[in-house]
Parts: structure tokens; sequence; C-alpha cells
């Protein structure tokens, strides 16, 4: 076997493991990802879902009047400028904020057992975030590793190797 013979297949072989070891990475990152993202995309728990709300129906139905209170002599009509006047917002006056917060808490734990029912775990907020920063810091040593992979395909002379297009510009230029 001739010298050049010999250079080509070390390289080749070099090759060929870097660009192994590169898929496997690229692997990883992908699948990070997508965990990411589904941590992300994972609903509430009950506590912080029945927390928006109440926030959500203190908003949008502040002076929800019983209807009890139409009947009252001292009762006035709610003027243009008091509030909203559509639909959602008569039903809250005629049947009153606790029968509405009361019946969207029912949907939302009906809800909330369906999910557990499929399996669907929820997660609050500190475990949300505890979570998504065990990910961020997998997801940048995995690009990190994969950018000394290139890194050292490119000096030991193989060709160029491409980059993926959403790679870290702080990775790339050695930041953190």
């Amino acid at each position: 076997m001739s010298l050049k013979t010999a250079v080509k297949s070390a390289v080749k072989s070099l090759y060929s493991s870097a660009g192994t070891q590169l898929e496997a990475i690229r692997a990883d990152i992908s699948a990070v990802q997508a965990e990411v993202a589904a941590v992300e995309a994972s609903p509430l728990s009950l506590d912080e879902a029945r927390e928006r709300l109440a926030a959500y129906v203190d908003n949008h139905f502040p002076d929800a009047t019983p209807v009890n209170e139409f009947f009252s002599a001292e009762h006035r009509a709610p003027s243009a400028h008091a509030g909203d006047m559509n639909g959602a917002g008569m039903i809250a006056r005629l049947i009153g904020r606790q029968a509405i917060l009361r019946h969207l808490n029912e949907r939302l734990e009906a809800t909330a057992a369906e999910m557990k029912a499929d399996g669907i775990k929820p997660l609050t907020a500190g475990q949300r975030k505890a979570r998504l920063s065990e990910l961020n810091d997998k997801l940048h040593a995995l690009c990190v590793a994969e950018e000394a992979l290139i890194r050292d395909g490119e000096a030991s002379g193989v060709v160029a190797i491409l980059r993926r297009a959403d790679a870290s510009p702080a990775i790339l230029l050695d930041v953190r």
C-alpha cells in the first residue's frame, strides 16, 4: 500500500468516525430540542390553572351583579360606560361572578381529570423552569461538543463540515 493510499484511508476512517459521532450528537440535539418544546407546551398544574381562571373572570366580569339585585328598588341599570354590555357581560350580571367561576372551575377539574386519565402530566411553574434549565444546559453541552467535532474535522484537513442552520452563534464564537 502506498503512502498516498494509506493517508486517504486514514482520513476516510477519521471522517467516517467523526461523521458518525456528529450524526449521533445531532440526533441527541434534535431529541433535546423536541423535549424542550414538549415541556414548554405542557399544561399548567390545576392550582395554577385555577389562579389564571380566577384572574380571567375578575378581569372580564368585574361588576357581575346577581339576578336578585335587579329586583332591588335601589338597583340602577348599568350605564353604557359601566362595563361590557355584550352577551357575556349580561350573563355575568344575571348569574353573578361566583356562579361563573364555580361552573368554569368544574369544567377545569373535569379537563384535568381527562388529562390525568390520558397520562398527560401538568407541570408547576417551578417544575417547568427547573426542567427547562436542565434541558438547556444539556443542549448547550451537546452544541459545544458538536462544534468541537466540526473544528477538529476542519483542523485535520477533512472537507468543511456544514453547521446546522440553528447553531448558536455564541457557541461558534466561544461565548456564553
